[in-house]
């Protein structure tokens, strides 16, 4: 009953080949007509037809070596003296290339596909470098916008209630204390990557100049 079934599972597994070349067999059928033909192949091991028929499938399931060494024993198994041996010898070494050139054009595929992962991950990379430089510009001029402003409105309330002289000083004092807190912020809320420490240091310094113009005033006024 085995025997008489070869012929069968001959012709369902070049249908499944057949369908496979249009893109249209499943992974589980290409495994059934895998089993199928190594059952073939168990019961009548010489007949080289079996052999190159395994070799199609597995090379659509991706198992390319093993098609090539199945394509290799068909041909050596195939009758020389046979009526269409070179024929069928001819079949199976088109085989033999349409699974080399599959073999190319899917490691040619994954070649691309993973050179474009590494294309978006640098593109990722430079936007989130991109977005951090903006980021840093943003906090940076919003907390010189609000030391504009505090410096703008604290001038204006010293102005109408003292002196010149007075209204300098104090002037002089709140530049200080302004610069301190914007240096301050600077130090918090951008970092190093972003924020040369350079940058944030002049700052700093600036602000202490400022502030000890300031005490000196103060000595000097109420001396």
């Amino acid at each position: 009953v085995q025997t008489c079934a070869l012929p069968i599972y001959q012709v369902l597994a070049a249908i499944v080949v057949s369908l496979a070349d249009q893109g249209k067999a499943t992974k589980p059928l290409l495994h059934e007509a895998a089993l199928a033909l190594r059952q073939a192949i168990y019961i009548a091991p010489a007949y080289a037809k079996y052999h190159a028929t395994l070799a199609q499938v597995l090379s659509h399931q991706g198992r390319y070596d093993e098609a090539q060494k199945e394509v290799s024993r068909a041909v050596e198994l195939e009758p020389s003296d046979g009526p269409h041996y070179a024929l069928r010898v001819g079949d199976y070494q088109n085989i033999r290339m349409q699974t080399l050139f599959t073999e190319r054009n899917t490691n040619q595929l994954r070649e691309e596909r993973e050179g474009m992962g590494e294309m978006f991950d640098n593109a990722k990379l430079e936007f989130d470098t991109k977005l951090e430089a903006m980021r840093i510009q943003v906090f940076g001029l919003l907390g010189l916008l609000a030391a504009i402003i505090a410096f703008i409105v604290t001038g204006v309330q010293v102005a109408s209630h003292q002196s010149l002289s007075n209204a300098s000083g104090l002037m002089i004092i709140v530049a200080a204390s302004i610069l301190a807190v914007f240096a301050g912020f600077r130090l918090l809320f951008l970092n190093e990557k972003g924020d040369k420490a350079g940058g944030r240091r002049a700052y700093v310094v600036l602000g202490l100049c400022t502030l000890v113009v300031a005490v000196v005033w103060c000595a000097a006024r109420w001396a």
